[in-house]
């Protein structure tokens, strides 16, 4: 069985302990689920961009952590733009404003964000859908990635979550399991 793509964030300005790397090493215990925990930076995003094209996982989904959310955040949609005077975690700031030069404004995620966000409700999960990854390196991730997969039917999207003194990992696990297994059942489709 190929296997599904789950990727983190490490520690970066006040968050030395960034839970969206536990939740990717979690899900990653799975038989069917590779894990990657990416660095802060932007040199980093480059080389997934690079190991993305090479493999092919049979979805893909980002975690990252926004420190101002109370709930599990679905996001709809990368942007080709970057935020210039916010510096990584290796202190360099992005030199251009898009993403990727001479690529699409935008791109929506490929997962099936509506029926993961009926199915976390249901189950009592603080969920939302959100416009957008921002302009910081979770967007710029999420548009990486889309781009790379975009000749591809590849599902791919991002997911935002909270602090874990507003949400406890042990229920954003919960949830982040759940997701999973409707985008596996979506999968066998």
């Amino acid at each position: 069985m190929s296997t599904i793509l789950v990727t983190g964030f490490g520690p970066f300005e006040a968050v030395d302990d960034n839970p969206s790397e536990t939740l990717a090493r979690t899900l990653g215990e799975r038989d069917d689920v590779d894990a990657i925990v990416i660095p802060v930076t932007w040199d980093a995003l480059d080389r997934f961009a690079e190991q993305i094209v090479e493999r092919s996982w049979r979805s893909v989904v980002m975690l990252g952590v926004a420190v101002d959310r109370r709930r599990i955040g679905l996001e709809r949609v990368a942007l080709n733009l970057r935020q210039l005077d916010r510096a990584d975690a290796a202190g360099a700031y992005a030199e251009t404003e898009s993403v990727v030069e001479d690529a699409p404004d935008a791109y929506f995620s490929t997962l099936p964000i509506h029926t993961m966000l009926d199915e976390l409700s249901r189950a009592g999960h603080a969920v939302e859908h959100s416009l957008s990854a921002g302009a910081y390196l979770c967007n710029a991730l999420f548009f990486r990635a889309r781009h790379a997969l975009a000749a591809r039917s590849t599902p791919c999207g991002f997911v935002h979550v909270p602090p874990t003194d507003v949400i406890p990992l042990d229920q954003q696990s919960a949830a982040l399991h759940l997701m999973l297994d409707v985008l596996r059942r979506e999968l066998a489709r």
